[in-house]
């Protein structure tokens, strides 16, 4: 999710995004089907990080999310370049 000029508010918007996803489950033709999303945050490091970076930050905050559980929200610790 790209969220520009968010700031900290990205991670509620990402938190209120995940409760309304998985707020009513699916219909199907086996039952309700339970849906979760797991999201990694990345702020963008105003020391010139390039958007490579970023985004791989991003994708380790999401997988950090779904190692710690899933279906929750995660940020991106700084980058460590400058």
């Amino acid at each position: 999710m790209v969220t520009p000029e968010t700031g900290e508010s990205a991670a509620r918007l990402a938190e209120r995004l995940r409760e309304v996803v998985c707020r009513d489950p699916v219909p199907t033709e086996a039952g309700p089907l339970a849906v979760t999303i797991s999201v990694g945050i990345a702020h963008v490091d105003r020391r010139g990080e390039h958007l490579r970076q970023l985004l791989a930050r991003a994708d380790a905050a999401l997988y950090e999310a779904k190692e710690r559980g899933r279906n929750r929200v995660a940020a991106a610790r700084a980058s460590e370049s400058g």
